[in-house]
């Protein structure tokens, strides 16, 4: 059973209608106003934030074992997500 989004629409159902600040909102919490602006203009849906959240948050053991890399706006969402982890890391 899908979950919906505040904007109303199902989670994962396939719909290609980019997030809008509120979806952010409830799937990343408070995020930097930056990131947010990034997320917004990639034209993400809230299925991709979701994948790229999933992944971020270290549950891509099942995908990984599936052998497919994250791409598309999943992967540039990622990307922005972790910007600070992976800096942090670093150090």
């Amino acid at each position: 059973m899908a979950n919906s989004g505040p904007s109303g629409r199902p989670a994962g159902s396939g719909t290609a209608t980019p997030a809008s600040a509120e979806d952010l909102r409830h799937l990343l919490g408070d995020i930097e106003a930056e990131q947010a602006a990034e997320i917004l203009k990639l034209g993400a849906s809230y299925e991709d934030i979701e994948v790229a959240l999933t992944w971020a948050d270290g549950e891509s053991d099942v995908m990984a074992n599936q052998r497919k890399p994250l791409s598309g706006l999943a992967g540039a969402v990622y990307e922005i997500i972790t910007a600070d982890t992976d800096i942090g890391e670093e150090r």
